[in-house]
């Protein structure tokens, strides 16, 4: 008897099918634009890359991305009050503010980056310079994302990732590496954010009206996601500060390429599923529509659709390692499936997390962040001293697991999701995986990169098509 598909399996697939090129081509990062990086620069440019990347994350984190992130929270509620310009007034002033903030707080830093992490003036001026045209290209990708213009979406991505790459060419030999990689990206990112400013319709005039019950409700939802993130981040990026202030440049590069691997492919793959969903969620909310079995739905679809994916840099580390990079990044491959891993668990606990941002309680969240960032840097300080670069992905590992399980016991009042279906599919899904990995590593033992290849595509081939032709039965409620 054929199994029946959940309600929300085909409206989901559609939406995740629009948005899959743009994620093909973020893929692409890692599968061309790190390796080329890796063979280009030495590993003390690439750290100091990486480190000058990941201050870019926090200090967005700690501006731009809340200030987004509310404009997705709340479009639909002001949208019915029909009051959308004060709201997108408001929201204009707050980056201004915030920025202006950031910029102040971030010369005051500036001796510490330069002294400890191998940051010269250069990079340090260059970085500063991102944070307008990164902030200013994740308020207008939220946009898109409200009017669902994915056409558009993609096209952006495609053509920064070709500018971004002719200019890293151009200025290669006319300055350090490191500082190529920055001048190249605010170039392309300020080129990509015009580009959008003149094809999108933006119906909404600013005023320099400030709405303060409009800030006030911003401010409590979005302050606590600040120190939440900024958790969230140490969680990511304390061993490379440690490995960078101790002049381990190799290290630092090392952990930094294994985390690209994972954000730049099962970060994109993986975050597509809230990309699609979280603005039909939050209409379901506050149009008090039922939760439950869309939430249920996605998180099942979510698990059998990437869990495959992402254990192939699991089940292949070693093979994506000689496949992919230098001969000298060869640990990337030890470290590899336990970043890749704390990435899916992190991806799959904005889930989880939605709770707190429909009921306005991330605060909750905040405190759980707090404490375990505390544990995790104990973490990292005991096992780095002991396995080096394998403690730290072990972790980095570890922490996501404990935030994971904190995270899912907390604020039980607000039950969305039935976990006994997951479940099901967590379980029937992880065994077909297994099995494939065996199907392969029996019938394709050679050694050779030819050979890495083709396992990767059959055991790709062999897991999807069972899952496919097994979906009614992963699937039920």
């Amino acid at each position: 008897m054929k199994k029946k598909l959940p309600e929300n399996y085909y409206s989901i697939t559609k939406n995740l099918l629009n948005y899959l090129p743009s994620r093909g081509l973020i893929i692409l990062n890692f599968l061309v634009i790190i390796p080329l990086f890796t063979h280009i620069l030495d590993k003390k440019e690439m750290s100091i890359y990486i480190v000058a990347i990941q201050i870019l994350n926090l200090i967005l984190t700690c501006s731009f991305d809340w200030v987004s992130k509310s404009v997705l929270r709340f479009y639909e509620k002001f949208r019915l009050k029909n009051c959308l310009e004060k709201f997108f007034s408001s929201v204009f002033w707050i980056s201004i503010i915030v920025y202006l903030i950031t910029v102040i707080v971030y010369f005051l830093l500036k001796n510490v980056l330069i002294k400890h992490f191998a940051i010269s003036e250069t990079v340090f001026l260059y970085t500063l310079f991102l944070v307008v045209p990164c902030g200013i290209r994740q308020f207008l990708y939220q946009i898109l994302r409200l009017k669902n213009n994915y056409k558009l979406y993609t096209f952006s991505i495609a053509i920064y990732e070709i500018a971004f790459v002719v200019l890293f060419f151009s200025f290669i030999n006319l300055i350090p590496g490191s500082e190529s990689i920055l001048l190249a990206m605010n170039i392309a990112i300020t080129f990509i954010d015009l580009i959008i400013f003149r094809m999108i319709s933006f119906d909404y005039k600013l005023s320099f009206c400030i709405d303060i019950s409009i800030v006030r409700e911003i401010l409590k939802y979005a302050l606590p996601l600040v120190v939440t993130n900024a958790c969230y981040w140490g969680v990511f990026n304390f061993s490379k500060l440690i490995f960078q202030s101790e002049g381990l440049y190799s290290h630092t590069a090392i952990i930094g390429v294994s985390l690209s691997a994972a954000e730049y492919i099962v970060n994109p793959l993986v975050a597509l599923f809230i990309f699609v969903t979280f603005p039909f969620i939050i209409q379901r909310f506050e149009n008090k529509d039922g939760l439950k079995p869309y939430f249920t739905n996605i998180i099942q679809l979510f698990y059998m659709v990437l869990a495959p994916l992402i254990a192939v840099f699991c089940l292949f580390s070693r093979e994506i390692t000689l496949l992919v990079l230098p001969n000298s990044y060869e640990k990337v491959a030890l470290a590899l499936p336990f970043v890749a891993a704390a990435c899916f668990i992190h991806e799959f606990l904005k889930f989880v997390n939605l709770k707190y941002h429909m009921k306005n309680r991330t605060y909750i969240e905040t405190r759980i962040g707090f404490c375990v960032i505390s544990f995790s840097i104990f973490l990292n300080l005991v096992l780095i001293k002991y396995f080096s670069i394998l403690g730290a992905a072990i972790a980095m590992f570890v922490t996501e697991l404990v935030l994971l399980m904190t995270n899912v016991s907390s604020l039980r009042k607000f039950d969305y999701i039935s976990w006994k279906p997951f479940l099901k599919t967590f379980i029937k899904t992880t065994f077909l995986i297994l099995c494939s990995f065996a199907v392969v590593s029996v019938i394709l033992p050679f050694e050779n990169k030819f050979v890495y290849l083709f396992k990767i595509v059959v055991y790709l081939i062999l897991v999807y098509i069972a899952g496919y032709k097994l979906r009614g039965r992963f699937l039920k409620s």
